[in-house]
């Protein structure tokens, strides 16, 4: 027994709202079918229904005790179909009119190379900054050695007011000391923390070669330069006043083009250019699975589940044992020592499935080999499921390369072990399941989100060569039973709700039917995701989705209007009244931070690390601090 506090009760909820699953209309577009097949007779309806009837037997002559499970199946099916197609996505490439190039834009540029960059790129992008007026000053460095400190003496030299436009990001030979690194992804990380720790306020802009798929026309995107295409989505998150853009370029660019494409006048940042034309990246909806799949899978003989002990690798395994899986590998580094591994184990033979849990690091070669070798020959390798991932959380210029390093070594190296030992055991299914963020970005997920790219990208080139490899990256899934390793905390993205873990079944399910390539399945309330995702730069990625369009328009409206209020409020007030005006603003926009209702709980005279604030706080109070106050603020001042 606890007593009662002496004092009144403040009413504070401290739990997270619970969002809802299902999308406004889903059951009546179940229930407007299932009565149209009623109006169409017994046969119709039987065949809406799946039902498969005893010969010589109609539905009209089924006993009602058999034909109402039958209908409660095939609604809650359509139900969970109809909330299933509206949280899926996928990237497009969009043909864009390449807009007219300005002249004498000013500003100096800088343009790095790698000594790996031909001379013919090389000219091509001089040619095009020299568009600004004057010719850019051009650094030529081994991709290898461009560590932070040797970037930041070249950003404090030579001062670029124009911008950067870096070209080393297209070098993929492996890292000296860390080889599942290319150095192109290593130089980039350094170029970013230089950027940041000199203060630089004009923009950089990442240039790639084939690290991205536009069209049937173009070959497959090269994994390793994808990579830097997942990382410049999460350095635009976190430095949206610092990051120009990604560009995508073909061997000889066009000077004009290329120079059009970094000026847009609607602020495009993620671009290629093609022979054909300007094209810009989108977030699309994906088609809805409306016809009944060729064939509709089960699994046979064994399925390997990385990180099958915790996570979305548990809720596979409960999933295929649910399908009548025979026998199911699940790998994990502490194998049957994971928390709740036993109680999974035991969980999954109840169902009658064979259940093996061992323990394995993946990305080491050889262990892999070996444990394949001891799959049982009665149960043939069948499938593959990779779900392991390492999900270090950390801002991308307090990272370090041996972070990044870890967190690809598992996701990717492991993910490339795979596919290499599936071909040579003919596996029919290799499934990634990566993370929203390599499509979407996110605070804090620079690694994470450079490792899923990746994922989806290498899905998309074993494809190319008749492998029968696809990739879904998933939002956050809701709690999946007890198997759970203890993993870190995400920041919750407003509007970004979690999948339910039954559902996510059936998005498996759906993956493993149809092979549908590059889906990306996430559980979006655009209405409050577009403008937080978006509130310090503009985010044409979304301009496909008009929910999303409009939630940026109003809230694009809305800023226009308030931000002179501060500036104004403090020039009307004394020094005294106005240092009461930014502590209350600073108190107040922290509590939204930390997920307080009010900033009166957030006490001024206690530090900053005392109040909760990491890392990944810190970034998220510094942009919500500009946006406030119009500064750029640097992301280390709560420190």
């Amino acid at each position: 027994p606890v007593a009662l506090p002496t004092y009144a009760f403040q009413r504070q909820r401290f739990w997270l709202q619970p969002t809802d699953q299902a999308p406004t209309g889903v059951a009546q577009v179940a229930d407007t079918r299932f009565w149209q097949a009623v109006a169409q007779g017994p046969t119709q309806l039987a065949e809406t229904l799946g039902w498969q009837p005893d010969p010589g037997q109609a539905l009209a002559d089924a006993p009602l005790g058999q034909v109402l499970p039958m209908l409660t199946a095939w609604r809650e099916g359509q139900h969970q179909r109809q909330v299933i197609d509206r949280w899926r996505y996928r990237v497009a490439w969009r043909p864009t009119p390449t807009p007219t190039p300005t002249p004498a834009q000013g500003g100096r540029w800088l343009l790095l190379t790698a000594t790996t960059t031909t001379p013919t790129l090389t000219a091509a992008c001089t040619q095009a900054l020299t568009l600004a007026g004057t010719p850019p000053v051009v650094v030529d460095l081994d991709p290898a050695r461009a560590d932070r400190t040797t970037l930041a003496a070249i950003l404090t030299e030579h001062a670029p007011t124009g911008g950067v436009l870096s070209l080393l990001g297209a070098a993929t030979a492996p890292h000296p000391r860390h080889p599942v690194l290319t150095v192109g992804l290593a130089a980039t990380v350094a170029l970013v923390q230089a950027a940041v720790d000199t203060a630089l306020t004009a923009p950089v802009w990442c240039a790639t070669q084939g690290g991205v798929h536009t069209g049937p026309t173009d070959p497959p995107a090269d994994p390793a330069q994808a990579q830097l295409w997942g990382l410049g989505r999460v350095a635009a998150l976190e430095h949206p006043h610092l990051w120009g853009g990604l560009v995508d370029l073909p061997p000889t660019p066009d000077p004009a083009q290329l120079w059009a494409a970094m000026h847009t006048p609607d602020g495009e940042d993620q671009l290629a250019l093609r022979p054909t034309g300007l094209h810009t990246r989108r977030l699309v909806r994906a088609t809805p699975t409306t016809t009944t799949p060729p064939r509709h899978w089960h699994p046979t003989g064994t399925t390997l589940i990385t990180g099958g002990t915790s996570g979305v690798g548990a809720l596979v395994a409960r999933w295929l044992a649910t399908q009548g899986a025979e026998h199911l590998l699940l790998v994990s580094r502490r194998g049957l020592n994971a928390p709740g591994a036993q109680q999974l184990h035991d969980d999954l033979t109840s169902t009658g499935s064979s259940v093996t849990i061992a323990a394995c690091d993946i990305a080491d070669r050889d262990a892999l080999t070996t444990l394949l070798t001891e799959i049982p020959t009665e149960h043939p390798l069948t499938a593959i499921v990779h779900t392991a991932t390492d999900r270090e959380l950390s801002p991308v210029a307090g990272t370090t390369l041996a972070a990044f390093a870890a967190t690809l070594r598992r996701s990717a190296l492991g993910a490339v072990h795979l596919a290499e030992l599936a071909a040579v055991t003919d596996t029919e299914h290799l499934v990634f399941c990566s993370a929203d963020s390599g499509v979407l970005g996110g605070t804090g997920q620079g690694a994470a989100a450079t490792a899923d790219a990746f994922l989806d990208c290498y899905a998309e080139y074993l494809r190319s060569r008749g492998f029968g490899a696809t990739a879904v990256a998933l939002g956050p899934v809701g709690t999946v039973g007890p198997a759970a390793e203890a993993t870190p905390v995400e920041p919750r993205r407003p509007g970004l709700g979690d999948l339910a873990p039954d559902l996510v079944a059936g998005v498996l399910q759906q993956t493993f039917d149809h092979r549908t390539p590059g889906l990306t399945v996430v559980n979006v309330d655009w209405a409050r995701f577009a403008p937080s995702f978006g509130a310090d730069r503009t985010v044409a990625v979304f301009n496909d989705l008009p929910e999303a369009r409009l939630a940026l328009g109003a809230a694009r409206a809305a800023a226009q209007l308030e931000q002179p209020a501060l500036p104004r409020q403090l020039a009307e007030l004394s020094t005294e009244d106005q240092r009461h005006l930014l502590l209350d603003l600073v108190r107040t926009e922290l509590s939204m931070v930390l997920g307080h209702d009010r900033g009166t709980l957030v006490e001024a005279d206690r530090a900053f690390r005392e109040l909760g604030v990491d890392s990944l706080a810190a970034v998220e109070l510094r942009k919500r601090l500009n946006a406030a106050t119009g500064l750029n603020l640097p992301t280390t001042m709560v420190f």
